[in-house]
């Protein structure tokens, strides 16, 4: 480490070599080197040199060597701090190059911060200096152009106010009417956008200057004040488009109307974000904050639309633009949503119905990630913030909404799979109904394969949406389907996302594994049931989370669940409609909601890997997952063949000749069922002992593009599953050669 003397002697030699050596000379300063010492006194009258100095370098080596001695050594900064002030309050008046100002302007804030808990130096050399820093910022401020200056003139302005309230009594009103002024003019270049936060900053905490009594009052009007200009602001967007009062503003005569809806947007992103600041400001004694007023001015922005018939002809530039800019609008309305309800927490909850209602219906219109982001976030801090929503038709439409936008983790059934299947419908010959060929690593080839979140946006969107279904399903009132339905997409996406490429849901991994550990804790969540009855989901959980990898939160909550440090009590089985894991559970309420998403259940797929197979088997179409019980010999484990059903492997090899009622039982029973994936008998015991099932449905996204083909789709799947439950199965005759060797 380089001593005080070698600093002073090589590197501070003199204003030339000073000002070539600052860098080295402010990265190797330490608070040692302001120990008390024969060289401090040496290092003063340098620093003290150099603020003296002609030489422009030198002025500003000596300004940036104070500010790091004040960061360094407070002390020094006291014994210095009032010579420091006496040059350096000189040079913002002045007209001096930029970096000379800026250096005087950030040591003039370091004196005037540092010390606010010693007494003496407040009353000496704060108090009677604060004043006229704050006056000649205000000047250099209205006449100084570089942005950047700006910008830092207003933050130590914020940063001063409350320090030195008293101090700032009577700059209260020039402060005022210059941060007014920079909302007003807000445009939408960069340079004006830039001083439009820290302008906020600084109008949000001027009530301060009013006292412990005056400040209450002072805030107030700074917010009602606020609310006027938000509505002026919002009210210059909507002349085409009837008010709240059924009224029409004026038409604009603004010559560029593209600059007037512009600068108007930018207008009121100013104001809204100036009211958020101030429901964030503090205040000495409470306050009442305008809960009504604002929530009104929120319902006025969420709720514009292009479809408002008007009386008249009005200009079709003008409402188109303004139209162009109501995503906008809704961004703002949700952001001031977000803020309020973090500021007045529950009380928020009598409006919670109301603004859930307009959320719910700008998602129903199914917007792209972008608009659909503000929305999410809002709908996700009331649902925090408020108590339970308790109604059960928007609970309902919210959790269906919600399920679609989470469902797009499903795998989707490929076009050439559905293509085939309609083919062998169509032709119902023996040829139609031959499965199929699926070889291995064929999904290598498949350059249909998307991305689920190809954009930032997407995966922001998504994971904010699987922490919306997180609170609907312990907090919302949704019917039994809904809940069943959302369940299930779920846990079919747990199944599914440890089986996909993180390249295949995000180019970002770290959305990946965002997902995958918000699906985790929402499967793990419903696994765990109520405290009367445990779902029978979790054995699936179980499996599906161990084999992902699971945190150490997850192990922790898995492991209370399994060996709870209470005395065990007797646990009823949950009910049926609380999550259905087959299609013969579910209820014809379930059975729409679920093809109105556009969910079905997956015919290929599998969790468990392939087993190869030497030959070829004759078979017809293919027949679901199921168990059957035996208690002549264990059973075999199920396993998905890549051409034999697990039925058919449970199935011994000499029943060829078993009787027609033992045939018809077994197609009966399997007509209900759909594929599922067993779970080790371990895993399933030490979960729960009364799950009446080890094994789960995966879900797939079907690709809909019409509610009419839909409709036409399910009509079909059923007539054709009415008429392969009339046909008998086929047997299996491993001797003889499968039919398309033969031919």
């Amino acid at each position: 480490m380089e001593s005080t003397k070698t600093i002073l002697n090589v590197h501070l030699a003199s204003d030339s070599v000073a000002v070539l050596h600052l860098p080295y000379v402010l990265q190797v300063l330490t608070a040692e080197h302001l120990q008390p010492s024969s060289h401090l006194s040496k290092l003063t009258s340098r620093i003290n040199s150099l603020l003296h100095s002609k030489d422009t370098g030198a002025r500003w080596t000596g300004l940036c060597l104070a500010y790091r001695t004040s960061t360094l050594s407070k002390s020094f900064m006291i014994e210095s701090g009032q010579g420091w002030l006496a040059v350096a309050l000189p040079i913002i008046s002045k007209k001096e190059p930029l970096p000379v100002v800026r250096a005087a302007v950030i040591l003039c804030r370091a004196v005037f911060t540092f010390a606010t808990d010693t007494p003496e130096f407040q009353r000496q050399v704060s108090t009677p200096n604060v004043p006229k820093f704050t006056a000649a910022l205000i000047t250099l401020l209205e006449k100084e152009s570089d942005v950047e200056l700006k910008v830092l003139i207003l933050d130590t302005l914020a940063h001063l106010v409350p320090l030195y309230p008293n101090v700032h009594r009577a700059s209260h009103s020039a402060l005022t009417s210059l941060v007014t002024r920079i909302l007003m003019e807000s445009s939408s270049t960069y340079n004006s956008q830039c001083l439009v936060k820290p302008a906020s900053k600084l109008y949000s905490i001027l009530h301060c200057t009013g006292g412990k009594v005056g400040a209450a009052n002072m805030w107030r009007k700074s917010v009602d004040d606020t609310l006027v200009a938000v509505w002026d602001a919002f009210h210059s967007l909507r002349t085409t488009f009837p008010d709240e009062r059924g009224r029409i503003p004026g038409p604009s005569t603004h010559a560029d109307l593209a600059t007037l809806i512009a600068t108007g947007v930018e207008r009121l992103r100013s104001f809204v974000l100036t009211l958020c600041d101030l429901l964030k400001s503090t205040t000495q004694r409470p306050v009442n904050v305008p809960v009504g007023p604002i929530v009104k001015l929120v319902t006025a922005m969420i709720t514009v639309t292009g479809d408002e018939q008007t009386e008249g002809s009005v200009d079709s530039n003008v409402r188109a633009m303004e139209t162009l800019v109501m995503p906008s609008i809704w961004k703002l309305a949700c952001d001031l949503i977000i803020c309020l309800t973090r500021c007045v927490g529950h009380n928020m909850t009598p409006y919670l119905k109301r603004l859930v209602s307009y959320i719910v219906y700008h998602l129903e219109q199914k917007p792209p990630p972008v608009q659909r982001i503000p929305f999410l976030e809002a709908l996700q801090t009331l649902l925090t913030q408020c108590h339970p929503l308790h109604d059960s038709i928007l609970s309902t439409r919210l959790t269906k909404v919600i399920s679609s936008f989470t469902s797009i983790l499903l795998p989707k059934q490929s076009d050439t799979s559905n293509d085939s299947e309609k083919a062998a419908v169509a032709s119902g010959g023996k040829k139609g109904k031959k499965r199929a060929r699926a070889y291995e690593g064929d999904e290598v080839f498949n350059t249909s394969m998307e991305v689920i979140c190809p954009a930032h946006n997407d995966g922001k969107a998504l994971l904010t949406a699987c922490d919306v279904m997180r609170l609907l399903l312990q907090k919302a009132d949704a019917s039994p389907p809904v809940c069943s339905i959302a369940s299930r997409i779920i846990l079919s996406a747990l199944f599914y996302l440890p089986q996909t490429s993180p390249s295949l849901v995000s180019p970002d991994p770290r959305i990946y594994e965002q997902l995958v550990t918000k699906i985790q804790t929402i499967a793990i969540e419903l696994g765990a049931g109520s405290t009367t009855a445990m779902s029978k989901s979790l054995p699936l959980v179980v499996r599906a989370a161990s084999t992902a990898g699971l945190n150490d939160t997850h192990l922790h909550e898995l492991d209370t669940l399994l060996h709870p440090r209470l005395p065990p009590f007797l646990r009823s089985l949950p009910a049926v409609e609380a999550l259905a894991l087959f299609t013969s559970e579910e209820s014809n309420e379930e059975a729409q909601i679920r093809e109105t998403l556009g969910l079905v259940p997956s015919s290929t797929s599998a969790i468990l890997p392939p087993t190869r197979i030497e030959k070829d088997v004759t078979m017809a179409d293919p027949v679901p997952v199921i168990q059957i019980p035996s208690t002549a010999a264990p059973p075999v484990p199920p396993v998905l063949f890549s051409g034999v059903t697990a039925l058919q492997a449970t199935i011994p090899l000499s029943t060829s000749h078993a009787d027609s009622a033992q045939k018809q039982e077994l197609a009966k029973i399997a007509q209900d069922a759909i594929p599922i994936a067993t779970v080790p008998a371990t895993v399933a015991t030490s979960a729960s002992a009364s799950t009446p099932s080890t094994s789960t449905p995966i879900l797939t996204v079907a690709p809909v593009t019409s509610t009419t083909f839909e409709r036409n789709s399910t009509r079909v799947d059923a007539m054709v599953a009415n008429q392969d439950a009339d046909e008998e199965m086929p047997l299996i005759d491993i001797d003889l050669d499968s039919d398309s060797d033969s031919e």
